[in-house]
């Protein structure tokens, strides 16, 4: 079951997706935020190249790890990393 709690929920549309979900995951005096691999998946299936990815990814200090884009960020600058991730989930749904 999901706990909404865990998830950054954002209302905007990434193609066939109604809404954004970014899972925010506590390790220690830090939060992981990754996209559980849905927007990595969706890209690649619509032929987009990792190197792409990659290079989006690296512009705002995002990582593609394990098939997920993932960011890691301290407690008091949540919404440094949040906002660093929708950007680049918005400038790779341009791709």
């Amino acid at each position: 079951m999901i706990n909404e709690d865990d998830y950054l929920i954002f209302p905007f549309e990434f193609n066939e997706f109604p809404k954004v979900r970014i899972h925010k995951i506590r390790n220690n005096n830090e939060y992981i935020l990754t996209d559980d691999g849905i927007i990595i998946e969706f890209l690649r299936a619509n032929k987009v190249e990792d190197d792409a990815i990659k290079r989006i990814a690296d512009k705002y200090s995002v990582k593609l790890l394990d098939n997920q884009l993932q960011i890691q960020t301290p407690i008091n600058e949540l919404k440094m990393g949040k906002d660093r991730m929708l950007q680049t989930i918005l400038e790779l749904k341009a791709q």
